[in-house]
């Protein structure tokens, strides 16, 4: 469930990243590779800079920093425990890297609260596309 859980962020922070570029005069600088790659903070920064400047263009309301800051600090925290989207899908490591458990210090885990982080990140992900869907629609004349 965990490991669904982060890929799902993986995937909404491509796809704002992909989605939320077109609307952008001066798209965000970014390594192709980083879509390519599992790292969420790597796939966060540049999230981050394509939603600023999204509020600076003045598609919506400029974002308060505090709430970015939290969907950052929750990003973070998946990357703390799994950095390479792999400790949630295998319990132990490759024999030839050793067989070690992937969260030998993972003794419990508050699932009802990360049921409701999860949704929240959801409706802060879906709001975020939603707009990025509706103005690309809207430059696009809605063909």
């Amino acid at each position: 469930m965990v490991f669904l859980y982060r890929q799902f962020i993986e995937l909404r922070l491509k796809e704002i990243i992909e989605l939320g570029q077109g609307l952008l005069d001066e798209p965000v600088n970014i390594q192709p590779k980083i879509l390519e790659d599992h790292k969420l903070l790597e796939l966060w920064k540049p999230c981050r800079s394509i939603l600023e400047k999204i509020g600076e263009a003045g598609f919506w309301p400029k974002m308060p920093a505090t709430k970015l800051d939290n969907v950052g600090r929750l990003v973070n925290e998946f990357h703390d425990v799994d950095p390479w989207g792999i400790n949630f899908r295998y319990s132990k490591e490759k024999p030839s890297r050793g067989g070690r458990p992937t969260l030998p210090d993972l003794n419990r885990m508050g699932v009802r609260n990360l049921y409701r982080v999860m949704r929240r990140l959801d409706f802060f992900f879906t709001a975020q596309l939603d707009g990025i869907d509706y103005f690309l629609n809207e430059s696009n004349g809605w063909s």
